[in-house]
């Protein structure tokens, strides 16, 4: 009756980044005369990028502009991709060739971000940012302030707010650059970035389908879109955006990931496996990937498969609570409670209103025989959430148990009242507990 379910993480907003259309600020030029920004996370033009506040796994973006052509660009010691682009950072010179570099990276909080140009020559450039959040934001407004009909400031400021989770400060800064041009997919992409963050999930779907009126080549806007149209239950719909990001740009990780769970909830098992490890192929250390992975392999009941996949997300970043929560399902599965009681609670240390977790955890103990330890679990996960129909049926049992008919009753009574996951157990109870004057 006590059941367990596996949790696939859903991706959105989170792995969407954005790309600039126009650069604006630039760090300053070492002495040989190469101009770096970064685009994602936000820097000004002093050094400073808004810090995140978590250790997280990220697609770094930024420009590099050097006197002769850029051979490569490394960051934090990992090796960049490099794209092709007509932008120019501000203030460098126009016979100075710009590059693209983007980054995909574990960044830690406090950490200094180092940019390493290499031009075609051999010679190098390194230019260092450091986590200055609130120095950063205070010089982006300067910088608006000397030009505010600049529109590219106006998103530039409104991206800082939003990296610092300020989705109501930014929505208004991207909605001042829309004022100035309307013509701005970037704009309207990453509009619909912060109201998706701030659950305005419809106008977010009309700002991604505004940058793809725009530019329909923009792989993020169809992934994000697809994000959006898969919450609201349109999963063929979503599916069908996802490809279309796929077939734009097959080297991004997340649109195969996006693209993994839509087919899973299709019961398309073998194609969502397929596009995880596509996904882990581009990029190996795709936490998420390789927990949606391990979700798929567990459906198919190959455990220890599953068990390696999501014991890698945990290796790639500890703090992922939904992979400590999966392998701990798995663990339980395998008779090993009491590694799978210690996977639930740096699940909740890590998440401490993760409401299935209180109630697998619940269930472990049941199964040790701390019933009253189980309460106070099940007890959290109806306190977090209090329409989880399976967690009121958990502690209907264990009351019911320990002869505490009173409170089984009012249990069973909320488990009936919320549909009844008990396949008819819980009227059942509430029957015999009728019959025992209750």
């Amino acid at each position: 009756m006590r059941s367990t379910r596996v949790k696939a993480s859903v991706l959105i907003g989170t792995m969407a980044m954005v790309m600039l259309l126009g650069a604006w600020v630039a760090a300053e030029a070492d002495e040989g005369a190469a101009w770096v920004e970064l685009t994602f996370p936000q820097s000004d033009d002093r050094g400073h990028y808004v810090a995140g506040l978590k250790r997280e796994g990220l697609t770094l973006y930024g420009l590099v502009a050097v006197e002769a052509k850029v051979k490569g660009v490394v960051v934090n010691g990992k090796e960049a991709k490099l794209f092709a682009s007509e932008l120019r950072p501000f203030g460098a010179p126009g016979e100075v060739e710009a590059a693209r570099f983007e980054v995909y990276l574990w960044l830690e909080p406090g950490t200094n971000i180092s940019v390493v140009a290499e031009e075609a020559s051999g010679r190098e450039h390194t230019r260092v940012f450091v986590p200055e959040t609130e120095a950063t934001t205070t010089r982006l407004r300067e910088l608006l302030g000397e030009r505010p009909q600049d529109a590219v400031a106006h998103v530039r400021l409104a991206n800082a707010l939003k990296d610092q989770e300020k989705y109501d400060e930014a929505v208004t800064e991207y909605q001042a650059a829309i004022a100035i041009n309307d013509d701005y997919a970037e704009v309207h992409y990453n509009l619909g970035v912060a109201l998706c963050a701030q659950g305005k999930l419809d106008e977010a779907i009309a700002e991604w389908k505004k940058a793809l009126a725009i530019n329909p080549d923009d792989a993020w806007a169809h992934s994000n879109l697809g994000v959006a149209l898969k919450h609201q239950g349109k999963l063929d719909e979503a599916i069908a955006e996802y490809k279309k990001a796929i077939a734009i740009n097959d080297d991004y990780a997340e649109p195969h990931t996006n693209l993994g769970l839509a087919l899973g909830e299709q019961g398309k098992l073998e194609e969502a496996i397929a596009q995880y490890r596509k996904a882990i192929a581009i990029n190996d250390d795709f936490a998420e990937a390789h927990n949606n992975l391990g979700n798929a392999l567990y459906e198919q009941g190959r455990l220890d498969e599953a068990i390696a996949e999501w014991k890698k997300a945990i290796a790639i970043n500890p703090d992922f609570a939904d992979g400590h929560y999966n392998l701990a399902i798995a663990l339980k599965g395998q008779g090993k409670l009491d590694e799978a009681i210690a996977e639930y609670r740096k699940a909740i240390a890590i998440n401490p209103d993760f409401a299935e977790a209180y109630n697998n955890l619940g269930i472990a103990l049941d199964d040790q025989g701390k019933l009253d330890e189980a309460i106070a679990e099940y007890k959290k996960a109806v306190a977090i959430n209090p329409d989880f129909a399976e967690a009121h049926w958990n502690l209907a049992v264990d009351y019911y148990e320990l002869k505490r008919y009173a409170e089984a009753k009012k249990e069973a009574e909320a488990t009936v009242r919320l549909g009844d996951p008990t396949d008819g157990q819980a009227p059942r109870m509430l029957q015999m507990l009728k019959g025992m004057g209750y």
